[in-house]
């Protein structure tokens, strides 16, 4: 996890630096890259496949399913288990190694509630990645990722 994040963080500084087509190439590359990731990680060698047959979703499409991800995100149930879980951590003493430790709890702890009671959970009736088309499960889920990665930074 920390690897995707220092990888896009280089990522995101190569871009400001680059011309607009280059920008382009960079963005597309790391897209592409991401996906391929996610395809190798879950075990999904058609995936990669079936998003150039599915084409890509278009910025309001993915802003709209945001929007959903983030209504689900603010149901009471969601926030409060978040606030259970991460009350539950303290640091073991004021150094930055120990506050370090916890923050990185705290992330895992929102990244599970986010998979299971925001993209996966059923409460409503039907998973947030069923709802909006990607299928069911944690296949729904990534490939929700995949079609979502060309408009990750928007």
């Amino acid at each position: 996890e920390q690897g995707i994040a220092l990888y896009t963080q280089h990522l995101n500084g190569a871009l400001q630096l680059a011309s607009p087509d280059i920008q382009e190439e960079i963005r597309v590359g790391g897209r592409d890259t991401y996906r391929m990731v996610l395809a190798a990680a879950f075990n999904l060698p058609d995936l990669l496949e079936d998003q150039k047959t599915k084409g890509e979703l278009s910025v309001v499409d993915a802003r709209n399913i945001m929007h959903k991800v983030s209504l689900r995100m603010q149901d009471p149930d969601v926030l409060e288990k978040v606030a259970k879980k991460c009350s539950t951590t303290v640091a073991l003493n004021d150094s930055a190694e120990a506050k370090q430790i916890e923050l990185a709890h705290k992330h895992t702890v929102v990244q599970e509630v986010m998979v299971t009671d925001v993209y996966l959970s059923e409460a409503g009736g039907v998973s947030l990645v069923k709802e909006c088309g990607f299928g069911e499960g944690e296949e729904g889920y990534v490939t929700m990722q995949c079609a979502m990665a060309e408009h990750q930074g928007d």
